[in-house]
């Protein structure tokens, strides 16, 4: 059968990773470990809906990120600025940058479909970017 989660939690157990395809995997939690910005891992995940990175050390967005993505997590992070990449993520429903660093939003404005934005414990200076 296709693996449709991945948990960080699993990887104490064991495995044969060979059976992992990251091209099968549509919900990967990756929050509270120490990742940092750069996470050229991620590229292989095609076929990401969900992706968790919350509570880790986050200034920026990985880059290659899947554009299928329909939830993103990248709350509790270092992220001072609204990355430019979401702009072509046109499938996310939810997004949350809450307790980040970010002053503005500016770049929100091209996220049509995102129905869930969560933002609480910023340090907002204006709503620039959520006018309709």
């Amino acid at each position: 059968s296709k693996l449709a989660s991945l948990d960080s939690a699993l990887k104490q157990a064991s495995t044969d990773d060979k059976e992992v395809r990251p091209e099968d995997v549509h919900h990967l939690d990756l929050a509270e470990n120490e990742l940092a910005d750069d996470l050229p891992e991620l590229m292989q995940y095609t076929s990401l809906l969900s992706l968790d990175l919350a509570h880790n050390n986050i200034e920026a967005m990985p880059t290659g990120m899947s554009t299928t993505l329909r939830h993103l997590n990248l709350s509790y992070n270092r992220l001072e600025v609204v990355p430019r990449q979401l702009s072509a993520m046109r499938s996310l429903i939810e997004l949350n940058l809450g307790y980040n660093v970010l002053s503005s939003i500016g770049v929100l404005e091209g996220l049509v479909s995102v129905q869930v934005l969560l933002l609480a414990g910023n340090r907002l200076e204006d709503l620039q970017g959520l006018a309709a």
